[in-house]
């Protein structure tokens, strides 16, 4: 049984978050997992699924403090906030009957703020944010013309 997506949180290192509605989606994947098990806290262990792979298009108009929670500072949009720190470190979706699943992208380096890994690029003809998180390939190899695409075709397949 399938279920409907709603929307995408991006949470960040440092508790910030954004959130992703469907109709601002593009392009997108979330794959390759692995689910493990581990003590997380002293008095839980439990389950942890990996996704070694994520790639989003997200549309312009996302780009909004209502996508955004109140750790951000005030100045800063939420596409700011994903260029300025390559930190993604956990993915929610949510789903149309009020469920959940949360996932960890892969994390690449040994710095516990900087994942490099992530790759990320507003294009400057289009608006739109891309982002990519994988171990090889980068938001240029995945996205590759469509960062320069100034055709809006497609969006409006995705927009309401």
């Amino acid at each position: 049984m399938s279920k409907e997506l709603v929307s995408i949180m991006l949470a960040f290192e440092n508790c910030d978050d954004f959130t992703v509605y469907k109709n601002e989606i593009g392009d997108f994947y979330l794959g390759e997992f692995e689910k493990s098990y581990s003590r997380i806290a002293c008095n839980s262990i439990s389950d942890i699924e990996s996704a070694n792979k994520f790639y989003i298009e997200i549309h312009k108009d996302a780009n909004t403090n209502e996508n955004r929670n109140i750790n951000f500072i005030d100045s800063e949009l939420p596409f700011d906030r994903v260029l300025a720190y390559n930190d993604i470190a956990q993915l929610v979706l949510n789903f149309e009957d009020n469920t959940s699943e949360v996932f960890y992208p892969n994390w690449e380096g040994e710095d516990e703020y900087n994942n490099e890994a992530q790759t990320s690029i507003v294009s400057k003809v289009n608006g739109s944010l891309f982002i990519v998180i994988h171990k090889t390939e980068t938001v240029k190899e995945i996205f590759k013309d469509k960062i320069e695409d100034d055709d809006d075709f497609h969006w409006t397949m995705y927009r309401d």
